[in-house]
């Protein structure tokens, strides 16, 4: 099952697929439950250290209750969601998105203004050594771009150039954040090149080495 649900989210901008994903993700979670619960009735039984009693026996009492069986219910919505996802071919398919749902990029800035980045990008700045107009402090080890974005310095002289990662979930503004940085005055007037690669999901070694 997590399997077939890592497949299916790489075709989740299919609706179809889009809908049954979420059913399909909290079945699996029940199921989940159901396993932790049984391994809670394990150690239970150990820990009394009473051999001759089966955990299976308290186990089924709590899934079974009277005609509602929760094990057969999950096992029921597990198959019933794999068989409706299996027929849509997702056993195949490839694990990268279309070029229609992550498009090449490039360091060119498409918005005119950017908000709430500016603490964001004074702190770029500085990991970055530029020049910028402001009281230098002392540079922390992350750069939240949201709740759920951070940037974080790292750096390892041995193996190559130093290397600054954006990381956060899609769609909250690290290709932008790095557009304004390749785009800031201060930041194109300090280095003598800057160089944009779009690798996107396609991350082929020689391709991008060419490029």
């Amino acid at each position: 099952m997590h399997d077939l649900i890592n497949k299916a989210e790489w075709r989740s901008h299919d609706d179809a697929v889009a809908k049954l994903l979420p059913s399909l993700k909290d079945a699996v979670f029940d199921a989940e439950d159901l396993i932790d619960e049984f391994r809670w009735y394990e150690k239970k039984v150990q820990a009394e250290g009473n051999a001759s009693q089966s955990p299976f026996i308290d186990f089924f009492d709590t899934v079974i209750q009277g005609s509602f069986n929760k094990l057969s219910v999950v096992q029921s919505r597990l198959n019933h969601l794999s068989v409706q996802l299996e027929k849509m071919e997702l056993r195949g398919v490839a694990q990268r998105f279309d070029t229609l749902v992550r498009p090449e990029t490039t360091s060119l800035l498409i918005e005119t203004k950017i908000f709430g980045r500016d603490k964001e990008l004074k702190q770029v700045l500085e990991f970055l050594n530029v020049p910028i107009n402001l009281k230098r402090k002392r540079a922390t080890s992350s750069v939240n771009a949201s709740t759920s974005t951070s940037a974080s310095n790292h750096v390892n002289s041995e193996s190559g150039p130093p290397v600054l990662v954006i990381g956060g979930i899609g769609g909250v503004g690290k290709t932008t954040l790095a557009q304004l940085i390749c785009s800031h005055q201060p930041v194109r007037s300090h280095f003598k090149k800057i160089i944009w690669i779009c690798a996107s999901d396609d991350f082929d070694v020689k391709r991008l080495t060419k490029k």
